[in-house]
């Protein structure tokens, strides 16, 4: 609790005044600081008192973020309400990471109701990660202007940022489709079992699904799904620089995206060291959540020997035959290009070796020992566009 400008200076000319009037004698001028000092000592009761309200300790905070979940570059509005008795007075502000904020601090719109004050604003995030947001900020001011009292209100929430997400437009059929079909150029559906998928340009219109694309506010089509779709799985190295990290968590995310809208079952490998489950299409809206909230808390490794370690792991949790496996993944060590050498054996095998720096020599030795072993795939170097990084490895088949 502070005194405003105005408190500070009802303070300083009562005092003046006290010490003037009692100099030269003159009541009037002692009346006069005492009033101003009055003042600010009824101001500091009236706000003591407010706060020690039972309603004033009885407020509520509750808070929305939609969507709950961002990418890097993405916005999401953030509604937070305050509720209960003795508001009238009430300044609120909201704390956000900076890393939620943009270029700066969001500018809020407050609204209010009676019993209620509304924050409104939007944030945008510029970083991958967990961040907080709030506690939300309640300033309390005397009727008088000049004392003012600020304070945490309610708890935080936690806002999860994915890494970059780029659209892949390339169907994918030659990295993610089965061998039969991909040499015939079609894929030969069941026809009792189709699913629904994003429009992508060049998609026959009449295979939109009006009544989904009216439900979800973007156009949907229906989407051959043979029950035999082979699950893919996207096995990432994890660095030790910080920005290789991040192209490749971008990159991966970005992969394992395309594949779960072309119909196949995903797993994400190397991100976390929990082993999770395929992520099936028919989970929904849950399923790109799933799928990606495991790359929110990824950290780079501690030395190139760690992320080697990382990666042997991950490679180990790859079992049964006919699938697809999809790797970002640095120079890595002769031990992890030993365990990957013996994948090809039973599964597609596809990589994108990342080049940290202007000279990709040790990432050209690292694609040329895995296509010895029966490896497809392209050198890539890091900040480089994953869609063209993708168009390059589609292309590298043929």
């Amino acid at each position: 609790m502070r005194p405003t400008p105005r408190g500070w200076t009802l303070l300083g000319a009562g005092l003046v005044a006290l010490q003037l009037g009692f100099a030269i004698g003159s009541p009037d001028l002692v009346r006069i600081g005492l009033v101003a000092l009055g003042l600010v000592a009824a101001g500091t009761a009236s706000v003591l008192v407010r706060s020690a309200q039972p309603g004033g300790r009885g407020w509520t905070v509750t808070r929305a973020v939609l969507p709950r979940r961002l990418h890097i570059g993405a916005t999401a509005a953030v509604q937070t309400q305050l509720s209960g008795h003795g508001l009238r007075d009430v300044a609120l502000a909201e704390r956000a990471a900076p890393q939620l904020s943009g270029a700066g601090a969001p500018r809020a719109r407050v609204r209010r109701s009676p019993g209620v004050l509304t924050l409104d604003y939007q944030l945008h995030a510029t970083a991958r990660g967990r961040w907080p947001l709030g506690p939300l900020i309640a300033t309390r001011t005397d009727p008088f202007g000049v004392i003012r009292r600020r304070g945490p209100v309610g708890a935080t929430t936690d806002v999860l940022v994915w890494p970059t997400i780029t659209e892949l437009t390339l169907t994918g059929d030659v990295v993610l489709g089965e061998p039969d079909r991909v040499a015939l150029g079609v894929r030969s559906p069941s026809p009792d079992d189709t699913a629904l998928r994003d429009y992508h340009e060049g998609d026959d219109l009449r295979r939109v699904h009006w009544a989904s694309t009216a439900r979800r506010g973007r156009v949907m089509v229906r989407a051959d799904e043979h029950t035999g779709m082979r699950a893919v799985d996207v096995l990432l190295e994890r660095p030790s620089s910080a920005a290789g990290l991040e192209w490749t968590l971008s990159v991966g995310a970005s992969i394992a995206l395309s594949a779960l809208t072309a119909g196949h079952p995903v797993r994400l490998l190397g991100v976390a060291d929990d082993i999770g489950g395929y992520v099936h299409p028919r989970h929904g809206d849950d399923a790109r959540a799933t799928l990606l909230d495991p790359t929110v808390d990824a950290t780079t490794s501690r030395s190139p020997a760690v992320a080697g370690d990382r990666l042997v792991s991950a490679v180990n949790a790859i079992g049964h035959a006919g699938q697809v496996v999809v790797a970002v993944i640095g120079a890595v060590p002769g031990s992890a290009r030993t365990v990957l050498a013996g994948l090809p054996a039973g599964a597609s095998c596809w990589v994108l070796v990342r080049a940290d720096g202007p000279t990709s020599t040790a990432a050209q030795a690292t694609l040329h020992a895995l296509r010895q072993t029966g490896w497809h795939g392209v050198v890539a170097h890091t900040g480089e566009d994953p869609a063209e990084a993708w168009r390059r490895l589609a292309e590298s088949a043929a």
